[in-house]
């Protein structure tokens, strides 16, 4: 593990990624580490990259150079967070010989539900921000590779980041506005892959995508003549991903469509409305219009950058030259 009893200190150790209390032992958050590092770094640094980070965490810090101290300190919040956000309602009760008991205090009185609740949103985004955070900080590392990483290439995870076309909530957010939310980025993934694997090939030529798909295997980009094919190709992928999702119950948030308003009230004052199926219908539109504009523009750097895989569009197809004909389109 990259927490220990050893070094724990009165949850110092923690202290530094989240608000805690100096009473909070590491036996009570033992296990919930441990299931997160299990569950979310092994998966995403891979066996071997997650063993190096353990002989890390073991060193003396001095003897750690900075690259080491920043992979580790940013594995320590992915943990630490997400520890917290999976095993929330744990930590408020305790499994004892008669029974599971909920712990209270004259001191303090426990949080109101919407107080736990957005804690444990916060938790969430920010251990799973701090995913994305890591794998960038290790791919710039990366880059020397005297003094990167190695063994994180090697992860099942990295790889398939590579071969992704849109690589994260952050680049979903440049184009349309998700709170840099990882959880909406899961849930679109799929629906990219969808995209990618079975629209894609429809109007364009499966040699083309062979090449893009083995470029980005390499460095995870596809750049020929100064353009960027992967982001051209994800400015299409990410509308046509979005108007799918709002059609199916999901959009900008985790839960689907919502509009937000304010009242006074004694517990918050945001009150949250499901979205009529109007608006939703509306957003979705929009969101076609956009992929359907976007994908006039790629069809257009296809052309002029790889002619010899042009095989014309849509569009042209009520493009012809009638003159002293006898046919005509009805």
């Amino acid at each position: 593990m990259i927490f220990s009893s050893d070094k724990w200190n009165d949850a110092e150790e923690i202290k530094r990624y989240l608000q805690a209390s100096a009473a909070l032992s590491f036996e009570k958050c033992q296990g919930a580490l441990a299931d997160a590092e299990e569950r979310f770094l092994r998966k995403v640094l891979g066996d071997e990259m997650l063993a190096r980070l353990q002989d890390i965490y073991g060193k003396d810090e001095t003897l750690r150079s900075k690259a080491e101290q920043e992979v580790l300190d940013m594995s320590q919040k992915i943990v630490a967070n997400i520890a917290m956000w999976l095993n929330f309602d744990e930590f408020q009760i305790r499994l004892t010989d008669q029974g599971i008991q909920r712990t209270e205090s004259d001191n303090f009185k426990q949080a109101y539900r919407y107080q736990e609740r957005n804690m444990k949103a916060v938790y969430r985004n920010r251990g799973l921000n701090a995913i994305d955070s890591l794998m960038n900080l290790l791919s710039a590392m990366n880059k020397d590779k005297e003094k990167g990483f190695p063994e994180f290439e090697k992860s099942e995870y990295r790889k398939d980041c590579m071969r992704r076309i849109v690589k994260d909530a952050f680049e979903v957010n440049e184009y349309y506005f998700i709170e840099n939310s990882p959880i909406v980025y899961l849930r679109l993934l799929p629906i990219f892959r969808r995209i990618t694997d079975l629209e894609l090939p429809k109007f364009i030529d499966k040699e083309l995508l062979r090449i893009m798909r083995e470029a980005m295997a390499v460095d995870g980009e596809f750049v020929y003549k100064g353009t960027n094919f992967r982001k051209a190709f994800g400015n299409y992928i990410i509308p046509k991903a979005l108007a799918e999702l709002v059609r199916h119950g999901g959009s900008i948030t985790d839960r689907g469509l919502y509009f937000f308003s304010y009242t006074n009230g004694r517990e918050s004052d945001e009150k949250v409305e499901q979205a009529p199926s109007r608006a939703v219908k509306g957003l979705a539109d929009y969101l076609e219009e956009v992929a359907a504009s976007r994908r006039l523009q790629l069809d257009a750097l296809i052309q002029l950058a790889f002619p010899e895989y042009w095989h014309g569009a849509e569009s042209d197809v009520m493009k012809r030259d009638n003159n002293h004909k006898r046919t005509f389109w009805a």
